[in-house]
Formats: structure tokens, sequence, C-alpha cells
């Protein structure tokens, strides 16, 4: 079997057989399909932990996906492995390392509003509101028909970095506060950049993302 008649029934599998109530079955089912190919297959390594990142088996996930690189992905799964990887670390908590894979990989590149779109989300966990919502609007701005320069004005306007403490305020505490927390006008100008690049159509995420509300 080539190629792409596998990538065929990788296809098919989400579309007709994938069970999010049914995880033992669905990963049986892809290491079935994995076992088509040859041990240690970049490409195999990288579906299969797909299917553990879709049914919420994240930390499995992160190895395979780091497996996958180490074999030496090709093609659009080359790129989507860093998109797949960056967006389970941060659901891990590591959103610092996320933030660094997602910045690294190359602009204008397979699925780039898609990185752009979770580069946003982990720039916004790491407290850098502004970076996070210049990344979604700068993201959603080519898909407009107007507005175009006053929004990327009003973007390029934004503050970069983490919000330091000022001089004499008082040390954060170990329960989180208003004072750490961001705010509701923060978290509603995420949510509508995002929800918006989403509606455009500028985001397309593959199925083991779309499987998971997480991811």
């Amino acid at each position: 079997m080539n190629s792409a008649d596998w990538d065929q029934r990788i296809d098919a599998f989400y579309a007709d057989e994938f069970d999010e109530s049914d995880p033992v079955g669905a990963i049986t089912r892809m290491r079935e399909l994995v076992g088509e190919r040859p041990d240690g297959d970049a490409a195999a390594l990288f579906e299969l932990a797909g299917v553990h990142d879709a049914l919420g088996r994240e930390h499995e996930a992160v190895d395979l996906y780091r497996q996958a690189i180490a074999a030496g992905l090709e093609g659009e799964r080359a790129a989507r492995v860093h998109i797949q990887l960056a967006s389970t670390l941060r659901n891990v908590g590591a959103a610092a390392e996320a933030v660094t894979i997602l910045e690294s990989m190359p602009a204008g590149g397979v699925d780039d509003d898609a990185r752009q779109a979770f580069l946003a989300l982990a720039l916004f966990d790491q407290e850098r509101y502004g970076d996070a919502l210049r990344t979604a609007l700068l993201a959603l701005v080519p898909t407009l028909d107007g507005y175009r320069r006053s929004l990327t004005d009003y973007a390029a306007e934004l503050p970069s970095g983490r919000r330091e403490p000022q001089p004499g305020s008082p040390a954060p505490s170990a329960t989180p506060s208003t004072a750490s927390t961001p705010s509701a006008a923060k978290r509603s100008a995420m949510r509508a950049a995002t929800s918006a690049m989403v509606r455009s159509g500028s985001v397309s995420v593959r199925a083991p993302m779309e499987a998971t509300s997480t991811s």
C-alpha cells in the first residue's frame, strides 16, 4: 500500500470510525493502521500521537509527537506536528515551550493561520495579553474586506511583554487575585478575535485537533 492510500485510510478513520466515547477502540484501530507502516515510521508516529491527543491523552501525545519529529517527518505533517505539539504542550501547562516552538516556525507555511491562532492562545496563557491579541488580530486582518489599515495600526499600539508589578505594589499572594487574573475585557477581546478567525475560515484545523475541545 502506498502512502497516498494509507493517508486516505487515516482520513476515513476520523470521518467514519473515530469514537471519542471508545478510546480503547480508537487507539486499537489506529495501532492497526500504524502497524501497516515500518517500525519507527515518522508519519505513523504522528498519527498515533494525533489520536492520543484527540482523546485527551495529552502526555502520551507529547512523547509521540517528539518521537515523530526525531524520526524525520516530511511534507505537511512536518509543519503540523509542531503546531499540534505546541497546542498540546499548552494544554499540559507548558505554554512557554509552546510559544518558543510556534514563534520559531517560519511565517507563511502550511496552516500558518492555525499557528498564529495557537500562538495567540499560548501568549495569553503567558500573561502577554497585548502580544496575544496582536497576534490574533494580525492573523484576522488579511481576511477582512475593510478596516485593514486601522486594525493593523491598533494592533501595533498594543503593549508587548508581561505587565510587571509597579514599584511599591504589594507582592502577589499564593491565592489568585484579580491582579494576576486576566480581566473579563481581556478575555472577551481574545475570544472575539479568535472566534472571528474561525468564522472567517482563516483557521483550518486537522481532524485530531478538531476532535477535542482543548487542543
